[in-house]
Parts: C-alpha cells; structure tokens; sequence
C-alpha cells in the first residue's frame, strides 16, 4: 500500500514538473489571438499611429522539450506577421536585442511552446533610401484586422463587418 502511493506521489510529481505554459509580457485574452498558421497565433495592441505591441504564440509536436530550440522559428514568423502588417510600401523595424520570449514544453502531450513579443514601428520606404514614419496606412491594416477579427468571431455581422471596412477605406 506504502509502495502504491509512493508511485502515486512519485507519478503526479513528475507529470505537475514536466507541464509548463509560457505566458504573455501582458495579459491577452483567448479572443485577441489571430491565427497566422496551424502553428502560429498572434495578438496586435496599437500603440500609436506609427507603432503596435505585436506578441505571437508559436507552438508545435517535438516529443523532446525543443522549446528554446523553436526561438529562431518564433522570430522568423514574428518578423513575417510585422511585414505583412506593415504592407509593401513599408518596413517594420524591431530592436532584435528587446524580444519578450517565454518558453513552456509540456511532457504529457509532448508540445513546445514559445511566446515571443517586442514593439514594432513602421517605417515608409522611399527610393532616396530615407525612412520617414508612416501613420495612415498602418493605422487602416490594423483596422481591418481588428474588424475581420471580430467578424470570424461572430461578434459582429457581416453587414456590420462591411460598414466598418467601408468606413476604414474611406468608402462611406
């Protein structure tokens, strides 16, 4: 009997150390999380015209706990999320040496986890080779974003989602 709860004891123990979750520099609830790819979510908080907190949630099947391993990975689709933000006629510019990282791993299921996060500004491109701040254009790709988001969600209907994009092209 003494033996059975030992490895009882010993079983729980192993799982509860073998389970951890990385978790965000701030507090993102599950419905701000966009999803990228099958591996990839992320959540974009506006800053100011010209700047947004991006934060991606990246996590995959390794088996092995990989999950510092999957930094490079993690950096790699953030940097792809800040350019798809940012559109072709900009660029977004990140202090590589200020990335938020969290890593978790979870040995029951096997799963890696990473959560990556720093600020992103973007920046006109100009032939003359000059970067000037850009306002207008980020500020319509976050709002677009923010409103498809919402409409996959269900939290407004299609008619609503149109007006809304409308009104952020300037079609209204």
């Amino acid at each position: 009997m003494k033996i059975a709860r030992w490895m009882a004891f010993l079983f729980v123990s192993f799982a509860l150390s073998a389970c951890s979750s990385p978790s965000p520099r701030s507090d993102i609830s599950a419905d701000d999380w966009i999803e990228y790819n099958s591996n990839v979510r992320y959540s974009v908080t506006h800053k100011s015209e010209d700047q947004v907190y991006l934060t991606i949630r990246y996590v995959t099947y390794t088996f092995l706990d990989k999950s510092a391993e999957m930094i490079p990975a993690a950096k790699t689709n953030f940097m792809a999320i800040a350019q798809d933000l940012a559109g072709d006629y900009r660029e977004a510019k990140v202090d590589q040496a200020s990335f938020y990282q969290s890593l978790g791993y979870n040995g029951i299921t096997g799963i890696s986890s990473v959560i990556v996060s720093n600020n992103v500004r973007f920046r006109s491109r100009h032939q003359s080779g000059e970067e000037q701040p850009i306002n207008a254009d980020a500020e319509l790709r976050i709002r677009l974003i923010e409103a498809e988001r919402l409409r996959s969600e269900g939290l407004i209907t299609e008619q609503e989602y149109e007006a809304l994009r409308r009104r952020a092209l300037g079609l209204q």
